[in-house]
């Protein structure tokens, strides 16, 4: 018997509407009561993914503010940011500041 090959994940979606794409992130991440706020820049967003359930490579590009509140999983999350300086609170409260350049 062949075990069921995984299942293929090839998205490529764009927006300008912040809830849309607020919504579909909090989808994507099964997220909770997240929220989305506009900045001084013009707002734009940008989710590609591309593999299958066993493992995928994926990119977000969000010109805004993203709050909320993520359900663990056993996925493996590589990220970086490119504009300005913010703050990240990692899990165990613990606020740091980096400048990205």
């Amino acid at each position: 018997m062949n075990p069921t090959p995984p299942t293929r994940i090839d998205v490529d979606e764009q927006s300008s509407d912040l809830d849309a794409a607020r919504d579909l992130l909090a989808t994507t991440y099964a997220g909770n009561e997240w929220r989305a706020d506009a900045t001084a820049m013009p707002f734009a967003f940008r989710f590609a993914a591309v593999g299958d359930t066993a493992m995928s490579l994926r990119t977000i590009r969000f010109d805004g503010h993203l709050q909320g509140v993520m359900t663990p999983s056993e996925d493996f999350v590589v990220q970086w940011t490119t504009r300005r300086s913010r703050a990240r609170r990692s899990r165990t409260g613990t606020t740091s500041r980096r400048s990205c350049r």
